[in-house]
């Protein structure tokens, strides 16, 4: 074992207090060799401790390095994990359930990206499910913003909806090898378009429920009416009926027009919810993030905390939410070297030595 001053210490009882401090903890062990101890983990939830979805993330990440691992067990409140170096590879995962391929795939998505190898994943789970990234926001919105540190790709084979799951990705990332550049997503953006999809199961084409979803969150989002609206629909056969829409707003720099920032917003079917109702949500979700000003939407800025704290930089955010602290205390723990500025008008810096 090694010196326990080498050690990262982490209470799961900070800020949300839920699984995003593990994942983040995963992903920054990985990368820079650190071993770390969690305590409390996923405290403030009905059920503390890891559940067989955050399992798999820590298998998953264990996998990716090789590491030694103890109470990787289904109720454990604590965990300790002590990585190898990371290995390149194809990785397959069966979550087994509806847990989400995402949320799995955020466990190894920074030392992937940011390492020094090439890896493929193959993920079946959740693809659209509550609490978690939903598969077309992770391909359009954030991996877009990671493909300036590595060639990255996204596949949607098959959609997982509650409580079923079955749904089947498959993700690449080849890193680019050179010294990561800082992270700017502080200026000012222009909106030039506005994307999106409306998905649902082939159980609900009868009902039209996706050109549902997809026209009222079309004349939701016509502000202003000279922006172009695409948003296209999606039926698969899944194991479990749902629905779901997923929207991107895509902005040009001002100062530099060859720069382009994405916001996304998403919102998910719900039994006795119109579906006209899920699509209006989703719109007026874009729209506020749009109308804040910045260059990250809420859920994105909590994602890329980790790759902001390794490369430096800045981004503008429209809202720090508990998800952003809490991936702000695991980078803390893990880069004390940084120096951070935090502003509650949604503004990170950072500054590595």
């Amino acid at each position: 074992m090694r010196h326990l001053a080498d050690w990262v210490e982490l209470d799961g009882r900070e800020e949300e207090g839920g699984g995003s401090i593990l994942r983040h903890a995963l992903g920054f062990s990985v990368l820079t060799g650190r071993p770390f101890r969690i305590q409390h983990i996923r405290a403030n939830r009905p059920q503390p401790g890891l559940r067989p979805q955050h399992l798999h993330g820590v298998r998953a990440a264990a996998r990716l390095c090789g590491a030694r691992v103890r109470g990787d067990s289904v109720g454990s409140t604590e965990l300790t994990f002590e990585p190898g170096p990371i290995r390149p590879g194809d990785y397959e995962i069966d979550i087994g359930t509806a847990g989400s391929v995402t949320l799995l795939l955020q466990a190894v998505l920074l030392p992937v990206v940011m390492g020094p190898v090439e890896t493929r994943w193959v993920v079946r789970g959740g693809t659209d499910v509550p609490w978690s990234i939903p598969a077309d926001y992770f391909e359009a919105v954030l991996l877009f913003h990671l493909q300036r540190w590595a060639q990255v790709s996204f596949r949607l084979f098959r959609r997982g909806y509650y409580p079923a799951g079955g749904g089947h990705v498959e993700f690449r990332a080849q890193p680019h090898g050179a010294p990561p550049t800082p992270l700017r997503l502080d200026g000012s953006g222009r909106l030039v378009r506005m994307e999106g999809v409306a998905h649902a199961s082939h159980h609900l084409r009868s009902a039209r429920v996706a050109e549902r979803m997809r026209e009222s969150a079309v004349n939701a989002l016509r502000r202003p009416p000279d922006v172009p609206v695409s948003v296209r629909v999606d039926y698969q056969e899944t194991a479990s009926p749902g629905a779901g829409i997923v929207l991107w707003a895509v902005l040009q720099d001002v100062d530099d027009p060859t720069v382009e920032y994405r916001l996304g917003a998403s919102a998910l079917g719900e039994r006795g919810v119109p579906a006209e109702t899920v699509g209006v949500r989703a719109a007026q979700a874009l729209l506020e993030e749009l109308d804040a000003g910045a260059c990250a939407d809420r859920h994105l800025a909590d994602q890329l905390v980790p790759f902001l704290a390794w490369t430096g930089g800045c981004l503008r955010t429209s809202a720090i939410t508990p998800h952003t602290r809490a991936s702000l205390y695991v980078a803390r723990q893990f880069l004390p070297e940084a120096r951070w500025d935090v502003r509650e008008d949604g503004l990170i810096t950072v500054t590595r030595p």
